[in-house]
């Protein structure tokens, strides 16, 4: 494997249907969204406890002329919870190896839409410490203005305090101890990351509303 690709929820109106570029479904269970935020913002590898993994979505809108794609966009946003995902979808993911530790169930009553069908996914995160920070680039600036330029940081520590905090990734290359096995996981820093063979079977089976980009995360095998 030589490396991993990036994943994005897409925001163009032909894909999801709004014009907004930010969600699909909103979220309105107050009762769900004051529970678990605390709960997400810890963010650490501690387990959900017993009544966080219980809870469910009771109330979940869906915006004006939103498509309901296999990959949902949401609002208001919440901490290791990237997407809404159908559980045909889900179940694919399933027999990869990725890190979505936990999904809360929609339940809804009544479901004219069928949204009873999707579910929250919780992605443990990865953090850090898995980068190869020596061998990894980012870069400040843009091509379009002329004003690129690229940073390398030698720790951890030197990039969370760095100068500019808009220093982007370019590419990442991923530390020797990187589980290589992972299919799916969130990367600090770098956002949702898929591998070739999961790319292959998410475009084999056509789903819909996510996009897949080229690699910026390499092993450190394929980096030398």
């Amino acid at each position: 494997m030589a490396g991993y690709y990036e994943l994005r929820l897409p925001s163009d109106p032909k894909i999801i249907g709004v014009r907004n570029g930010i969600m699909q479904v909103e979220i309105c269970d107050e009762v769900f969204l004051s529970a678990i935020r605390p709960v997400l913002f810890n963010g650490t590898e501690v387990p959900l406890s017993d009544e966080a993994k219980a809870m469910t979505i009771t109330c979940l809108r869906v915006l004006p002329r939103a498509k309901l794609t296999d990959v949902l966009s949401f609002g208001p946003s919440l901490t290791w919870c990237p997407f809404l995902v159908k559980r045909t979808t889900l179940s694919l993911l399933s027999t990869f190896h990725i890190r979505i530790t936990h999904v809360f169930p929609v339940a809804l009553d009544p479901d004219p839409q069928g949204l009873n069908e999707y579910a929250l996914a919780f992605i443990q995160p990865l953090w850090m410490d898995f980068i190869d920070f020596p061998r990894s680039t980012y870069y400040t600036g843009s091509d379009i203005l002329n004003n690129k330029q690229r940073c390398v940081f030698s720790t951890k520590e030197e990039y969370i305090k760095r100068p500019d905090p808009l220093a982007l990734p370019e590419r990442i290359v991923l530390a020797p101890h990187f589980d290589l096995s992972l299919d799916l996981f969130y990367l600090v820093g770098c956002g949702i990351c898929v591998s070739e063979r999961l790319k292959q079977a998410l475009e084999q089976e056509k789903t819909s509303g996510v996009k897949i980009f080229s690699t910026m995360i390499a092993t450190a095998a394929a980096n030398g």
